[in-house]
């Protein structure tokens, strides 16, 4: 009788953070243990595109520096995925648009539909700011009486007026570090709707 597997216990937990800086810093990983204590770190170089006040990332891109960036720094640490206990990212106030299959949606007057980020810093969103806050809005009160053109609102307007296509086809909006979240755990997402499906699907057969 073959005996039964057993399943590895991690002999230690690992912190793992991802700092996605601005600019052409590269995306850096670093992996703690649980007091606080670096254990090693890794970093891997992403594309930038600057065109006038129009800044602009590409999520794939940034997506597979960070798996380059964890996948050097645990086999340079020796950690295997199990040991890691908690994950957690430092980003910008970048909004990225993907549509219904989270694919990337272009915001950029190129059409070159890597380009799905609008960076922090870009201020291509200046006069949809003012039209924003001359409207004298009572929900203005709650971003601080006005909105920065660093801020989301302007530019989605912007997008709705200026790329009707992309504006279209952009099933979701979302920030930097909540697509990275999203991302992170789409697949263990899709298994909970399917598990969901199913149980859903084993009551109406009871």
């Amino acid at each position: 009788m073959a005996s039964a597997a057993v399943l590895a216990v991690p002999t230690r937990s690992v912190l793992l953070g991802v700092d996605v800086g601005t600019g052409e810093r590269p995306r850096r990983s670093g992996l703690f243990d649980e007091d606080g204590k670096l254990l090693g770190s890794a970093s891997s170089p992403i594309q930038i595109w600057k065109d006038g006040d129009c800044i602009e990332q590409s999520s794939t891109d940034i997506w597979l520096a960070i798996c380059a960036a964890v996948k050097a720094a645990c086999s340079l640490e020796n950690v295997a995925g199990e040991e890691v206990a908690g994950l957690g990212f430092a980003t910008t106030c970048s909004l990225v648009a993907v549509d219904a299959d989270g694919s990337p949606v272009t915001v950029s007057l190129s059409g070159d539909s890597r380009r799905n980020i609008i960076v922090w810093m870009d201020h291509r969103a200046v006069k949809q700011a003012e039209k924003i806050n001359s409207s004298s809005s009572p929900v203005l009160q709650y971003c601080g009486g006005s909105l920065s053109p660093e801020m989301q609102h302007q530019r989605l307007l912007w997008v709705k007026e200026n790329l009707q296509e992309s504006w279209t086809m952009a099933f979701r909006w979302m920030d930097l570090s909540d697509w990275l979240a999203y991302r992170s755990m789409r697949k263990i997402l899709e298994i909970w709707k399917l598990v969901d499906g199913m149980m859903t699907f084993g009551k109406k057969l009871a």
